[in-house]
């Protein structure tokens, strides 16, 4: 029996509650079925609380929250970097506070600064009635193509190598 964080990984029982949940879920498989436990096993998911999962995109890391109740969100945050400082580059943060401007013109969208001076960016779209994948997928994709030209533009000034060669 493998360990993980000192407690053992139930697989035979936590497959079998996998199993028995998507025996009875009708329809798709909707976001939120099943979960990986602190363990890292598969398991069902007990309804109520909002899914939440992480990815990177372009070098930059992305949280994602998908509120369950019917009338929920997909809501999108990431550190896009740190500020940067008027003696390292002058230009670079009177730009980036041109572009936290220009970006409240976003609708779905907003980029601002932290209380440790990080750009940071929320973004939420309703969420679809039916939960399935490709509806989270479509909706966090829709909230990146609003926000992109902006993250182009911040790749330039921001001190983050690996942001910076994957926008270009």
């Amino acid at each position: 029996m493998a360990e993980s964080d000192g407690e053992p990984c139930q697989t035979t029982n936590d497959l079998s509650s996998v199993i028995d949940a998507l025996a009875t879920q009708e329809g798709p498989l909707e976001v939120g079925t099943i979960e990986i436990g602190p363990g890292g096993q598969l398991r069902a998911r007990e309804p109520g609380n909002p899914v939440r999962f992480r990815f990177h995109y372009k070098g930059l890391p992305f949280d994602v929250e998908v509120e369950t109740q019917s009338d929920g969100r997909i809501n999108l945050v990431s550190d896009l970097g740190q500020m940067p400082f008027t003696a390292e580059s002058p230009l670079g943060r009177r730009f980036t506070q041109k572009l936290i401007r220009a970006a409240a013109a976003l609708p779905r969208a907003r980029i601002f600064l932290d209380g440790r001076d990080h750009v940071c960016l929320e973004a939420s779209c309703p969420r679809p009635e039916e939960v399935g994948l490709i509806q989270v997928f479509a909706g966090i994709t829709a909230l990146l193509l609003d926000v992109l030209p902006h993250l182009r533009f911040l790749a330039d000034v921001l001190p983050r190598r690996s942001f910076r060669t994957s926008l270009q």
